[in-house]
């Protein structure tokens, strides 16, 4: 008995339906791998929003109060950086005349590394006014745990505002030290960079390290706080996604003393 073949119109159904099923196939794996890039280039933008939005805050707040300088078109920030602080005591001879010519003042707590707090250093005040002007470090006093109980300083053009006899230090690493965190464009990359650039008042002759590639956009902004004594400085990000036809935006508030 002879077996029967296949004939060409059940050949060609069965094509066709290998056809389908391939095309069905296809097509799920295209759209699983697409969904999963997609949730992978997610995760990365959510990792890197994290990342800048905590190393902003640690920026920012540790500033010198009033120091703050937000730019014209709000796309950059420049502050100085704290090195050093603690509580201070000084009874001046007279409280509505300058400082001694070389004042002592005693240290009251130290709120971050005294290894900061030396000689040669500069501080400003926490006078809830214009901090443009700092003082040299003359002499730095250490009891035996090397706590420092008192510092020497050249402020013999220092004037008193009510309650700053009492107050705060601000070690910095000198008279002009900045920090800029700025958005800005590079020929190489497709999308703009947030930048972090140290410098001595030139932008272009300081140390610049990318905190962020994949920012699209940056928007600084300045929230008043009661008495012009605290307020909020108020940051929006934008994050492009890769392939999508939007941006994951986020908004960031920090506390800050002395606000512009």
């Amino acid at each position: 008995m002879r077996s029967r073949g296949f004939t060409l119109v059940e050949l060609i159904a069965t094509m066709v339906i290998l056809g389908i099923i391939s095309v069905m196939t296809s097509k799920f794996i295209v759209n699983g791998f697409s969904f999963y890039v997609d949730a992978t280039n997610i995760q990365k933008i959510s990792t890197t929003a994290n990342f800048v939005a905590e190393k902003m805050e640690k920026l920012i707040e540790n500033s010198v109060p009033n120091s703050i300088v937000i730019s014209k078109t709000e796309k950059s920030i420049t502050f100085v950086p704290i090195k050093g602080a603690l509580g201070y005591t000084y009874i001046p001879k007279n409280p509505l005349s300058a400082f001694d010519n070389k004042p002592v003042l005693y240290a009251v707590t130290t709120a971050f590394d005294s290894s900061n707090i030396k000689k040669g250093a500069y501080v400003a005040f926490n006078n809830y006014g214009s901090n443009e002007e700092y003082y040299e470090v003359l002499d730095v006093t250490v009891n035996d745990n090397d706590n420092v109980t008192a510092v020497k300083i050249d402020a013999s053009s220092k004037k008193f505002t009510p309650g700053s006899e009492r107050g705060r230090l601000y070690f910095v690493d000198g008279q002009n030290r900045y920090i800029t965190v700025k958005l800005e464009n590079s020929q190489l990359l497709e999308k703009s960079q947030l930048v972090i650039i140290e410098h001595n008042g030139n932008e272009a002759t300081g140390t610049k390290n990318i905190l962020a590639r994949d920012v699209s956009d940056i928007r600084f902004s300045k929230v008043a706080g009661a008495f012009n004594q605290y307020g909020e400085i108020e940051i929006e990000y934008r994050f492009p996604y890769q392939n999508i036809a939007y941006e994951k935006s986020i908004y960031q508030r920090i506390g800050v003393a002395n606000a512009p």
